[in-house]
């Protein structure tokens, strides 16, 4: 009789656990299958979206790029950065919103096997940044940063999606062969990623 109880204590254990995991699993699945059937509408699409910034486009070559970076470096419009040398650009907020802050946006392109521009990584953070300001930390940054890419890059809209570190979400936005991440690296920075998901899977 024991032996029976403890068997079926066990038994029920082991069926909430399945459970845990099958309910677990399909919280995954649901994630995942909102963000595919974004990606997958999109890519089927057939529309090409190949700006980035500053008159730069998927399929440039790298030389086109530095030319790019030149040209705006002559202009005083970038200056070199103090990320792995990356570009930076400094966006002033309108004067009619007195309450934005100075942004610093640092770049530099992502290449295929041809050097071809296949995407930008880019990093943002508040010009005068300092841990003790909660107002200059990257989760208010990352509102700000989306908002900005929705003037640059008009279109359907940026949607959330969670990702597996503890309280960390990304947004996202695809048009037909454009996507655009963005997402927090630490409490300073925000970081985006433009890719042309052309060739690509997921």
């Amino acid at each position: 009789m024991i032996k029976n109880l403890d068997f079926l204590k066990l038994k029920m254990t082991i069926n909430k656990v399945v459970l845990l995991l099958v309910f677990f699993l399909f919280l995954n699945c649901k994630e995942e299958s909102e963000y595919a059937k974004v990606f997958k509408k999109e890519k089927e699409s057939g529309k090409i979206f190949n700006d980035l910034i500053f008159d730069m486009k998927f399929g440039q070559t790298k030389d086109d790029y530095f030319n790019i970076c030149y040209e705006l470096n002559k202009k005083k419009l970038i200056t070199s950065g103090g990320r792995e040398l990356s570009p930076e650009y400094i966006m002033y907020p309108k004067k009619e919103n007195k309450n934005s802050k100075k942004i610093k946006m640092s770049f530099k392109g992502i290449y295929d096997k041809k050097d071809l521009i296949k995407g930008l990584d880019l990093r943002f953070n508040y010009y005068s940044w300092s841990p003790w300001n909660k107002e200059q930390n990257s989760s208010y940054l990352m509102e700000e940063i989306k908002d900005t890419l929705l003037l640059w890059f008009p279109g359907n809209e940026f949607f959330k999606l969670d990702l597996k570190e503890k309280e960390n979400f990304a947004y996202i936005k695809i048009d037909g062969n454009r996507r655009i991440r963005i997402y927090k690296t630490d409490a300073k920075d925000v970081a985006v990623k433009i890719e042309d998901i052309s060739n690509k899977i997921n």
